[in-house]
């Protein structure tokens, strides 16, 4: 991650924090239905954070939901400064995390790439049929760093998005 917001784009996606709250900056959420269709658009958190901040907070308060996809605000938790549960300003200073150990609450609708595909598109899956998955599937999705045919980093992988079914929680 990278530790200041940067002017141009870096060459690999990292997480986004504020404070104690990440999110993944490929996260995807729901935006919006194509025009005279029921085909959902969606778009990432580095989308959203690069957003002024009116349209920014716009987009924040939607709350939602569509073909797997959360709103903006239960996917993009430091640019929707919602890692709380609320849409309030981080206070400044901010205070020391607590020693609280985090939550391995999943979301079954949160996306993750599986991989690309041969037009070099993102195939994303959710937790909800990762977690239906074969356990030799499971293992073998949760143990990838990288999504299949890819060599760039990408951080909506299986094992930081769906970490219960990956076993992967923070200890």
């Amino acid at each position: 991650p990278t530790k200041a917001p940067t002017k141009a784009p870096t060459n690999s996606p990292t997480s986004a924090t504020n404070g104690a709250c990440q999110e993944e900056l490929l996260g995807r959420f729901f935006f919006k239905l194509k025009n005279g269709t029921f085909v959902p658009i969606s778009k990432n958190c580095r989308w959203l954070d690069a957003q002024g901040p009116s349209k920014k907070n716009r987009i924040c308060a939607m709350t939602q939901s569509r073909n797997g996809f959360e709103p903006a605000n239960k996917v993009c938790l430091a640019t929707c400064k919602t890692c709380d549960g609320s849409n309030q300003e981080t206070p400044s200073p901010t205070p020391a995390p607590s020693k609280r150990t985090p939550t391995c609450d999943e979301t079954p609708s949160r996306k993750f790439v599986l991989r690309v595909n041969a037009s070099g598109n993102n195939v994303f899956k959710s937790c909800r049929w990762l977690s239906t998955s074969k356990s030799s599937k499971i293992e073998r999705i949760c143990g990838e760093t990288v999504p299949s045919n890819t060599a760039s980093s990408v951080t909506a992988i299986a094992r930081e998005v769906c970490r219960s079914t990956c076993k992967t929680c923070p200890s």
